[in-house]
C-alpha cells in the first residue's frame, strides 16, 4: 500500500484517527476540511498535524471525484477560490454522526440525539429490535470492535433465548 495516495474528508475524530492511522502505509495521505475549525480531540490533532505523511488542506472543499472504475483523481476548491487536481487512489468520507435509523425511528425509543435507546443485550423497547454499532453507540465510542462485542452480545442472547424454547417445547 506504500505507493497508495489517500484523501479523507472530514474533520472530526474518525478522518483523524484515519488519518493518523493510514499515514503509517499510505505513500501519502491528504485530510481534507471545509473550515480551519477540527471537530476532533486535541490529541489526534496534534498527531496528524506533527505526522510528516499526512497533508492537511483547510478551508478547502471537494467539488468532483473523477474514475470510472476506481478513484484515479479529486478536484478541489479552497476558500480563496483555487481550483486544484489530486491524483488519489482512495477516498474515505468521513462527514458527520448522525445515526441511520430513518427506517425503524417509529418503531423504538430513541434519545434526543437519535440513538436507539438499548438494554444490557442491546434490545430495543421493541421486543423484535436489536441496535448494534452507530445507531446505538455515542460517536466518541463507536468503532467497528465495538459494533463486533455488541453483535457478540446480541448473538449470545438470541442463542439462549432459543436453547429455552427448544427446551421447552
Amino acid at each position: 500500500m506504500q505507493h497508495v495516495h489517500i484523501l479523507i474528508i472530514g474533520g472530526g475524530d474518525r478522518a483523524f484517527e484515519d488519518a493518523h492511522l493510514l499515514a503509517t502505509k499510505a505513500k501519502e495521505v491528504y485530510l481534507i476540511h471545509r473550515s480551519t475549525h477540527f471537530k476532533t480531540r486535541e490529541q489526534y490533532v496534534d498527531k496528524v498535524l506533527s505526522n510528516p505523511g499526512v497533508k492537511v488542506m483547510t478551508d478547502t472543499e471537494v467539488t468532483a471525484i473523477h474514475g470510472k472504475h476506481h478513484v484515479t483523481s479529486i478536484d478541489l476548491k479552497s476558500k480563496n477560490s483555487k481550483y486544484e487536481n489530486l491524483l488519489v487512489d482512495a477516498v474515505l468520507i468521513r462527514l458527520g454522526v448522525a445515526p441511520n435509523v430513518e427506517l425503524i425511528k417509529e418503531k423504538v425509543t430513541t434519545t434526543q440525539s437519535g440513538l436507539i435507546v438499548i438494554n444490557e443485550v442491546h434490545q430495543s423497547s421493541n421486543a423484535s429490535i436489536y441496535t448494534i454499532g452507530d445507531a446505538c453507540t455515542t460517536p466518541l465510542f463507536s468503532s467497528i470492535s465495538s459494533s463486533a462485542g455488541q453483535g457478540a452480545i446480541v448473538a449470545k442472547h438470541l442463542s439462549s433465548l432459543l436453547t429455552i424454547y427448544l427446551t421447552v417445547c
